[in-house]
Order: structure tokens, then sequence, then C-alpha cells
């Protein structure tokens, strides 16, 4: 929003994870267009049945039980089904799904695009050294022609900065003395 919103003075973020971006791939990986077409018909196959009187169909943003769960799951997602799935972060009214017929439009939504023109804003970017996440705050990084900083907290992973108090106390710090200077 930044990117053309004048009235943001600056740009903090803490484990940025751009939905239009991650959603075509995965963790900084595009998935080849072929694939990334595939999608795009399935999720106009299911309109098209939710037109005609289908249910909608809802997609897990992370494992739904433990046994999803294996060794060659990315932390993100292991650590995703202990926060949004567990009474540490669930809420009863989150369905952790979202619809399958939003798909398209993730896929063509960039919170990046504009950034080396139009974001000239001060930012902010921190990261955990250990977020599977902090490829996204790198690429933010280096897009930016602006005055920027990349602050990354040793040892946190992207979920560990929503609620470890040793993590997300050097993050609340970092944007106090960020946003008091401006």
């Amino acid at each position: 929003m930044a990117q053309t919103e004048r009235r943001f003075k600056a740009v903090a973020t803490v484990s940025a994870a751009p939905m239009g971006e991650g959603s075509r791939g995965f963790l900084g990986h595009l998935s080849p267009v072929s694939e990334q077409i595939k999608t795009l018909e399935m999720v106009a196959q299911q309109r098209t049945a939710e037109a005609r009187g289908a249910d909608p169909v809802y997609a897990p943003f992370v494992p739904e039980t433990l046994e999803g769960i294996d060794d060659n799951t990315p932390d993100l997602l292991r650590e995703g089904y202990d926060y949004y799935r567990t009474p540490r972060g669930q809420h009863p009214r989150s369905k952790g799904r979202f619809l399958l017929s939003s798909m398209d439009r993730m896929y063509a939504f960039s919170a990046f695009d504009q950034i080396p023109e139009l974001l000239t804003q001060p930012m902010l970017l921190i990261a955990g050294s250990k977020a599977d996440t902090k490829i996204f705050s790198d690429q933010a990084y280096e897009l930016s022609n602006g005055p920027k900083e990349l602050f990354v907290v040793e040892g946190a992973t992207h979920i560990a900065m929503y609620d470890v108090p040793e993590h997300v106390d050097q993050a609340i710090s970092k944007m106090v003395n960020f946003f008091a200077v401006l």
C-alpha cells in the first residue's frame, strides 16, 4: 500500500510474506508458468462450479493435522501448524484456509512490483535469521532505492517473530527507535 499511498511517512515490516509473490511459488522459488496456469485453470473450473451451485472449496495454508507434517515439511509450515492450529494462536472463527477460487487474485497481486520506483519512504524490514521467509525481506531491501534498513533477529524464525518475547522485544525496540526519528 505504501508504494502508492503517499500519506505513509515510513514503512516497517516484521516477517514480511507477500501473498502474491508467495502464492506464485514457495518461499522465493517461483513455480513454472505451466504449473501456475494449471492452478488458474483449476480455479476457473471451481468458480464455474460454484456459479452452478457447488460448495466452495477451501485450501489450508498450513497442515491441518500433525499427520500432515513429516521430516520434509518446511519450518514455516511446521511452526504454522503449531501457531494456527493450537491454542497458541488459533482463533475460533478462523478456518485456517482460504477459498481456492481466490487463488487467481493472489497470483495477480504483487506487493513488490513498484518498490524500486514508488516506495521512496524510509523502510525498515525485520526478519528472523532462521525465517524461511527472510528471502522476501532480502528481496524488498534489494528492490528499494529509498532509505532502508534490514534488521535481522538472530535465531528467530518467521512464526517466532509473532509471539516469542525475546524476538518480539527486539523488533518492537527497533521499530520504536525507527519511528521516533521521523
